[in-house]
């Protein structure tokens, strides 16, 4: 299998100079691209230099670290909006005003959908306010008159 020489960078970049920790379905065309090309070979030495470098920083040792970091107390999560939002709006559980809250929020609700929609019907086709007092012909007037309370007292 022939490697690309940008796939022999990624693997430098990965793994280092030394192909002995390569995955061992790269490492036998990975050695004939090095053995042939010599921009392969100049980046297995610039890795093997690094690799070099690297092996000789010493970890300082931290006794316990690890007990600590597990034994950590988390920091405290901070509530989403909605979450807030709630809290704020209903009473918190065991509460005396739960057992009252729950009712009035049930009532509430016919209330709160009526609004809904309500807000998202139109008044009619074409009709505004001003047009529902609006007559339209003298017989239409004469019939409203004839029904309001204007009889004059003597």
């Amino acid at each position: 299998m022939n490697m690309s020489l940008q796939r022999f960078t990624d693997l430098v970049d990965a793994y280092g100079g030394d192909l002995g920790r390569w995955p061992e379905s790269e490492r036998q065309s990975a050695c004939l691209l090095a053995e042939h090309n010599v921009h392969a070979q100049s980046l297995l030495a610039e890795a093997s230099g690094l690799d070099n470098e690297l092996g000789k920083f010493v970890l300082p040792a931290f006794s316990g670290l690890e007990k600590k970091l597990i034994n950590q107390a988390l920091p405290s999560r901070q509530p989403f909006f909605m979450e807030r939002l709630a809290s704020w709006m209903l009473p918190q559980p065991g509460h005396v005003l739960t057992q009252l809250w729950r009712p009035a929020a049930a009532a509430c609700l016919p209330l709160v959908l009526g609004l809904y929609i309500g807000g998202q019907m139109e008044v009619g086709a074409g009709l505004n306010a001003i047009d529902v007092y609006v007559v339209s012909s003298e017989e239409e007037e004469l019939y409203l008159i004839s029904l309001s309370d204007y009889a004059e007292v003597m």
